[in-house]
């Protein structure tokens, strides 16, 4: 009688137990899930906008946490960072590039990274990359791609679906923008690549995927935007398309089981070609090949490039190859005092380049003339170290912070 007494007692026990519990587990991923990309400290400013850089003395920061990278803005008169402050905690910061005072700042808590960001002529973009749980993609709190006014730091608009790709977090992404365009280039977390209005957050248009190929890089440049997918029969197709429309200028197909995108000229378009055949190919008017260089450089994850003015440079184990942006055909070749170059900084029609022993050269793209800035060897830059650098005005450092200077006043 006592054993019979007690099972429905049991057996309601188990009941409750069972609808609570689940109830208890949903409560707590919610929570968690309203916590993700949390603001936790933003900074804003009404001051009018700084003048255009015009020679500065220097100054240094220190950064609170890991710094991860950095870029110059001339025509803001404006530097801006990214940092992982805590464990979860990230932020951007724009300082004044004459003084170094903080304009603004935007953070965000219970924030796995950065993922990538980019500036364009109406917007700095941050991508928030807060959880890669499915339940959070599902729900939208996955991300925040986030536009930023250059100058004050106020929030222009906030989306929810999309992230940008760097290759490391916190990474400036300037491949990933068309600056004059107002155009940033994401993937829908099904990896597809569209084009955003840095003016208004919305989705100009996104790219289809066909053929059964399936997406792979994105590179932006002057011409436009260059994205590279993978098909069947070890084939990569690459197209040239414009920024606003996403209308196809050029197609073209190489078979290769390796293909990176290098950069983007103003009518051309430099890839990286693996396998069996390694080479340079610079592609032309049209997407036909302007111009091939040999290039015994593996998975080619040591080159890079970028537009500088009417040329187009590609750097690396090569040394630095020089194209004519508008043909693709080759201006000049030449190995770099220093060694491989590590990396190729390419901004507002100025270059410089990282050399192997750490140095950092400012290159003239018409002729390959190149003046050593910041000397090798003895307190060398990484290839790691935090750089940006445009009309002699340099940004350098490491993870812990960066020094700014500039063309006397």
């Amino acid at each position: 009688m006592i054993a019979s007494r007690r099972r429905p007692a049991i057996i309601i026990g188990v009941v409750v137990l069972a609808v609570v519990l689940p109830g208890i587990f949903v409560a707590r991923k919610a929570a968690g899930l309203g916590r993700l990309g949390t603001p936790v400290h933003e900074t804003t400013t009404d001051a009018p906008p700084p003048g255009p850089l015009r020679g500065t003395d220097g100054w240094a920061v220190k950064a609170d946490g890991r710094l991860t990278d950095v870029a110059i803005l001339p025509n803001r008169g404006e530097v801006i960072y990214v940092e992982e402050v805590a464990p979860r905690v990230w932020r951007a910061t724009a300082v004044d590039a004459q003084t170094g005072a903080v304009r603004w700042r935007n953070s965000r808590g219970h924030t796995a990274h950065i993922e990538a960001w980019a500036v364009t002529d109406a917007a700095v973009v941050l991508a928030y990359h807060h959880s890669a749980s499915r339940l959070a993609w599902r729900t939208h709190h996955a991300v925040s791609f986030e536009g930023l006014d250059p100058v004050s730091g106020k929030v222009l608009w906030t989306r929810h679906i999309y992230n940008l790709l760097g290759e490391r977090p916190g990474d400036y992404a300037p491949t990933l923008a068309s600056p004059s365009e107002n155009v940033v280039y994401a993937r829908t977390e099904f990896g597809v690549p569209n084009a955003v209005d840095t003016r208004t957050g919305k989705t100009l248009w996104e790219h289809p995927g066909l053929g059964g190929c399936r997406s792979d890089e994105i590179v932006a440049g002057p011409a436009g935007v260059a994205v590279s997918q993978r098909c069947p029969d070890g084939k990569e197709r690459i197209e040239l398309l414009s920024p606003r429309t996403g209308n196809a200028v050029w197609k073209t197909e190489i078979s290769t089981p390796n293909l990176r995108l290098l950069a983007v000229g103003t009518n051309s378009v430099a890839v990286y070609q693996g396998g069996l055949v390694q080479q340079v190919i610079v592609l032309g008017p049209g997407g036909g090949y302007a111009a091939t260089v040999p290039c015994d450089c593996g998975d080619g994850a040591g080159l890079s490039g970028g537009p500088a003015g009417a040329a187009l440079l590609v750097g690396g184990p090569i040394g630095l190859v020089a194209a004519d942006g508008a043909t693709g055909k080759v201006m000049w070749q030449k190995k770099v005092e220093g060694g491989p170059v590590h990396r190729v900084l390419a901004q507002d029609g100025d270059a410089f380049v990282v050399s192997g022993d750490g140095g950092l050269l400012r290159v003239d793209p018409p002729t390959g003339a190149t003046q050593r800035v910041v000397p090798g060897g003895a307190g060398k830059l990484d290839p790691s170290a935090v750089v940006a650098a445009v009309g002699g005005y340099i940004a350098a450092g490491s993870g812990t912070g960066f020094g700014f200077s500039g063309p006397a006043r």
